[in-house]
């Protein structure tokens, strides 16, 4: 199979955005080889117009963004403010983006929290107790202390299998020092990546915040790979802002196993 990708990069978070058609059945298998050809990517997207389906069928504010990017790169705009259809998420996407050359800024109106709550997690490190954020297509936990990083691994994997989510996040947050660093587990990828940025997990974490203590935050948190920023009012949308730029483009030949 001959598939045609961008190289994007969305603060860090290296994003893979195949747009050839390829079927559902099949997008696991392409992006772990794509990931293999990439060893810089940490996820991967199927793009086509103003649709975005992530590889585990989960959403992600970053790829979004970088999707909206792209379909400015590929129609000659200098702006583009629309909505998408975005997997993990029930309702079109409202996205905003401006730049150039395949640099672009701009701001991603997130889906609204499902739930939130706290959730007991046994590992056999020991027993935690975290606030969660549930975002249409993943749950974020929230940890407002350092964790050992084998401990987080076993801690994600528990916990999206406790929730049933089909993605799961460990946000580890220093909130005094506005540092956010990233854990992403999406089984249905078979992926477990310490993420350079999580859009998702940032508004996650504007979300429990705001919930936390009843007002509106509008924060930017540095990550691994720069600064992603969120804003929250008190049972509102959160809407994340950050860059995205559309790096370069390369055709890869896959080869599929067939099922037995």
């Amino acid at each position: 199979m001959t598939v045609d990708y961008y190289y994007a990069d969305p603060t860090g978070n290296i994003t893979l955005l195949c747009d050839t058609p390829v079927a559902k059945e099949q997008r696991r298998d392409v992006a772990l080889e794509l990931m293999r050809l990439e060893p810089s990517a940490e996820q991967v997207g199927f793009t086509r117009e103003k649709t975005l389906n992530m590889a585990g069928g989960e959403f992600c504010g970053n790829a979004t963004l970088s999707a909206a990017a792209l379909y400015c790169l590929k129609n000659g705009l200098t702006c583009l403010d629309t909505e998408m259809t975005v997997s993990g998420s029930d309702s079109p996407v409202k996205v905003s983006v401006t730049g150039k050359d395949g640099v672009y800024r701009g701001s991603v109106t997130m889906p609204a929290a499902q739930s939130a709550g706290n959730i007991t997690v046994e590992t056999e490190g020991g027993k935690y107790d975290f606030p969660f954020v549930a975002l249409p297509g993943i749950v974020h936990i929230i940890s407002e202390t350092a964790v050992d990083k084998a401990e987080a691994e076993r801690i994600v994997k528990y916990a999206c299998e406790k929730l049933g989510c089909d993605a799961a996040g460990l946000m580890i947050a220093d909130t005094a020092a506005k540092k956010l660093t990233p854990l992403v587990y999406v089984p249905g990828a078979d992926t477990l990546v310490w993420e350079s940025s999580c859009a998702s997990g940032t508004c996650a974490l504007g979300i429990y915040l705001s919930n936390k203590y009843g007002v509106e935050i509008k924060e930017k948190f540095t990550q691994p790979g720069g600064m992603l920023g969120v804003e929250v009012l008190p049972d509102g949308a959160p809407v994340l802002s950050g860059e995205a730029v559309i790096r370069y483009r390369k055709t890869a030949e896959i080869k599929l196993t067939p099922e037995v």
